[in-house]
């Protein structure tokens, strides 16, 4: 009995199933094989940092992971924040994103944060969710609808595309105060003073966990 026919066949299908392969995107670096994560399997924090289901940390819904962040941010424990505990947290964060200790986060550490430690941005820059961000290492004034400084976004339910609490969808970036395509430990600490007041709705200067939950409609509203 001749093989050759039986070669020839199963060599046209390995070429086909490579075209196969060859058409299909590959996933975007930074998300490992699963692709982007959807919507509720991660968390930004108000600067940025990613909390996501599945951590070591143990597993959760979307509650779950603001409780994380909140938790390791109410220093004291007394179940609301400072702007003390918060600026503190966003120092903590800083020192993260600072590879090289030269306080600031430059062009190539942003990359890395975009990449590396949160690629969720990338999903909802391309998804248009939010305001008040700018593209990696990129300058602008835009800032929320109506002007301002960078950094300050409105709390519309969740922002950022769904990951946040803010409406910023580059939280990191969007604390370039002077657009120098870096930013300095003051921006990082001035950047999380205004988001502090962003989410501290009752201006009492503490803000309880309750607090960060989506506001309730207003009756006779429809929610936005």
């Amino acid at each position: 009995m001749r093989k050759t026919p039986v070669i020839l066949l199963l060599a046209a299908a390995a070429i086909a199933l490579s075209a196969c392969a060859a058409r299909r995107p590959p996933p975007p670096r930074g998300f490992g094989p699963g692709g982007p994560p959807g919507m509720g399997r991660a968390f930004l924090s108000p600067m940025g940092e990613p909390f996501r289901r599945g951590d070591a940390t143990g597993p959760g819904g979307r509650g779950a992971l603001i409780d994380r962040w909140f938790a390791g941010a109410d220093g004291d424990g007394d179940g609301a924040l400072t702007v003390a505990e918060f600026t503190d947290d966003a120092a903590r964060f800083f020192g993260l994103l600072d590879v090289n200790h030269d306080g600031e986060i430059d062009p190539q550490e942003m990359v890395r944060y975009e990449i590396e430690i949160a690629p969720e941005v990338q999903l909802t820059r391309r998804m248009g969710g939010g305001r008040g961000g700018l593209p990696p290492g990129g300058r602008g004034r835009g800032g929320p609808r109506g002007g301002g400084p960078p950094g300050v976004g409105s709390m519309r339910g969740y922002g950022s595309g769904g990951l946040g609490l803010l409406d910023i969808p580059q939280p990191v970036i969007s604390a370039d105060f002077d657009f120098n395509r870096g930013v300095s430990t003051e921006e990082f600490r001035r950047a999380a003073g205004q988001r502090f007041l962003l989410l501290d709705r009752d201006h009492d200067g503490r803000i309880p966990r309750a607090e960060l939950d989506p506001p309730m409609p207003e009756p006779g509203r429809r929610p936005r």
